[in-house]
Formats: C-alpha cells, structure tokens, sequence
C-alpha cells in the first residue's frame, strides 16, 4: 500500500514498511538478506555563506557519531549550490527501520539536528523520506 505524505512534494513512500513487513522478505534466502537496507533521503538548504560551515558539522560531527550506531552502514553528502544557497541531500544507509528509530526515535520520519545546524539552516524538507534500497550495484 502506498501513501502520499503531506509536505512531501508528493513523493510517494511506502506507507506501512515495519520491521514485522519484512520479516516474510529476510525468511527467502541469505542473499537478500544480506542486500536489505533502508535508505533515509532528507534536503535541507543553506545561504551560500554558510554552506561550507554546514558541510564540515556534518563532515566532523554527524557522520562521526552515525557510524556509532548499530545498524547504520553509511552515507552521502551532496551539494548544489545555487546563485542564493546551497541545497544539501543527505543519504543515510540503515540494516533496518529499527536501526534508524536508534537514530531517530520512535517517530523517525521527523528530521534529526544539531543544535548548530539549526544555525546554518535556512530552510528544510519537514519530513525525512525512508526507502527500500532494491537494487545496489555497490
């Protein structure tokens, strides 16, 4: 069942993904057990000014304490500047939705941030979109 999410610019997301959903999928073989990940896609823009800063507090600070949690097996960082800011699409790879709820608690659809980002930010996608990685050529 699939479900749109308000604010989500109409992106749609698999509405119900819980981990008992995939316990059906991870009993059909050790192969796509092993490939099962969650992908956590969640924008947030900057002022050009402060884009830099804003890479090096995810660079030094969140990425770092990420990789502390169980579960989590990496990221991506990608930037656009624009004339006026810069957009920020951060990707973050997760064994299961319980390895993001360690992250992101019980409602982790809402988007997590630093004290400091909240300084940087100008502006951010109020929802932070889950996705099962089918298909990884990694």
């Amino acid at each position: 069942m699939r479900s749109r999410i308000p604010g989500a610019r109409h992106r749609w997301i698999l509405a119900a993904l819980e981990p008992a959903d995939l316990t059906g999928i991870m009993q059909k073989g050790a192969a796509l057990r092993e490939s099962l990940m969650i992908a956590r896609h969640w924008r947030g823009w900057t002022k050009v000014a402060d884009a830099d800063a804003y890479e090096d507090l995810l660079r030094t600070k969140v990425l770092p304490a990420l990789q502390q949690i169980e579960g989590y097996r990496g990221g991506y960082i990608l930037r656009n500047l624009g004339p006026t800011e810069s957009e920020f699409v951060v990707i973050n790879l997760f064994d299961s939705l319980e390895a993001v709820r360690r992250f992101a608690g019980e409602d982790y659809a809402v988007p997590v941030f630093e004290p400091e980002a909240l300084q940087l930010l100008s502006r951010v996608d109020p929802v932070a979109i889950h996705y099962e990685v089918r298909v990884s050529t990694t």
